[in-house]
């Protein structure tokens, strides 16, 4: 008769880990909200490390790792906000997120994968964020790489204090 014992750690899920993202963030993002592209993509290795975290790994691919509300919200804004800092590094230097794909192409037609699928930023803001979570403060919260956009936080968003952070 064979007997396997597990460890609670090894049958938990872990929850999402964002602190490599929140390092970036801290790097290249200052207080006004504005960000330093061309020194992120000369050293894109932890977002690039992150993203495919993202890619692997999402509430819907996972459920057991994001069982909070807040936990799937950190995640999908976190999500959103690091895959247009690729979109953007990607074609830097470029002006406007505008020139990157003609007829809103940066949002509604560059597919990502996350959690195995694939999604646009649209998908994510209007698919998941908006009907997921009836959230209005997201728009607070996701930035689209435009100076008409909200400031992009130079701190990822964590499901501990994510309401205080959203209120704010």
């Amino acid at each position: 008769m064979l007997i396997v014992l597990f460890s609670a750690l090894e049958t938990e899920a872990q929850p999402f880990d964002h602190s490599g993202f929140d390092a970036i963030l801290n790097a290249y993002v200052n207080e006004l909200g504005e960000v330093d592209y061309s020194g992120l993509q000369a050293n894109r290795t932890e977002l690039d490390n992150y993203l495919e975290t993202i890619g692997r790994i999402s509430p819907k691919s996972h459920p057991e790792r994001f069982g909070k509300r807040e936990d799937r919200l950190a995640y999908w804004i976190n999500a959103y906000n690091a895959l247009v800092l690729r979109g953007v590094i990607h074609a830097y230097p470029v002006k406007s997120v505008k020139d990157i794909k003609l007829l809103s192409g940066f949002f509604n037609r560059t597919w990502y994968t996350v959690g195995g699928e694939s999604f646009t930023l649209n998908n994510i803001e209007h698919d998941v964020l908006r009907v997921e979570f009836s959230e209005p403060r997201i728009h607070s919260a996701i930035n689209c790489a435009s100076t008409g956009c909200p400031r992009l936080e130079p701190s990822a968003f964590f499901p501990e204090g994510i309401e205080e952070k959203l209120e704010n």
